[in-house]
């Protein structure tokens, strides 16, 4: 706490003596909106990343970190436009809302919306699947 991030001094991937660097940053900008990290257990694999909410990247991204530094960063959710806010529910589901009706972004017809993220169920086909043959 306390450290002098640099802006407008340093930026990007710019390194000065005294100075933070950023750990990740986005070129093209993404316009981070909103961001949490996932402590729950509902979806295991995402435990301890972090989760940003992107405007201008119109997605959910994950991003994980090894010791203090990004070591991959994913998009989990794309299609739904701006993100703009994203949290963890009590019992582990996220929960993100869009915003493309401020003049911004290409509004649908249910545009904006509050969407909640759940696990797939274990027996879920794919659309590109087809089910396993029944033993009846």
């Amino acid at each position: 706490m306390g450290d002098n991030l640099g802006w407008p001094t340093i930026h990007h991937a710019d390194k000065k003596a005294g100075l933070v660097s950023p750990l990740i940053e986005f070129t093209p900008a993404i316009a981070p909106a909103s961001g949490t990290f996932y402590n729950a257990d509902l979806f295991p694999t995402l435990k301890g990343h972090y989760l940003i909410g992107a405007l201008r990247g119109t997605a959910l991204l994950c991003v994980t970190l090894d010791a203090s530094k990004v070591s991959k960063v994913e998009s989990l959710v794309k299609n739904y436009g701006r993100v703009r806010a994203i949290t963890v529910a009590p019992d582990g589901s996220i929960y993100f809302s869009t915003s493309n009706k401020d003049g911004r972004g290409r509004a649908a017809k249910d545009d904006d919306r509050i969407l909640r993220l759940v696990p797939e169920p274990k027996d879920a086909v794919k659309p590109d699947e087809k089910p396993a043959p029944s033993a009846n």
